[in-house]
């Protein structure tokens, strides 16, 4: 959250995040993150306003979202 977003994204889980990607319209990874926590918070700031896929790995299971930022 917040989804679009601006300058940042807000991920939380009751579960352990191991892994975030944030993959472009082409599939390009533009950014990746490797955790061991329920939360994280990720500067988006540096990317164009445009439609990315977040992806996140809990217990080994990758889920996606679309998500949209718009400066």
């Amino acid at each position: 959250y917040p989804n679009p977003l601006n300058n940042y994204i807000n991920i939380s889980s009751s579960e352990i995040i191991e892994k975030i990607e944030i993959i472009d319209i082409i599939g390009k990874v533009i950014k990746t993150q490797n955790l061991s926590k329920s939360s994280a918070t990720i500067d988006v700031s540096d990317l164009k306003n445009n439609v990315y896929f977040l992806t996140y790995s809990i217990n080994g299971i990758v889920n996606s979202k679309k998500i949209i930022i718009n400066h």
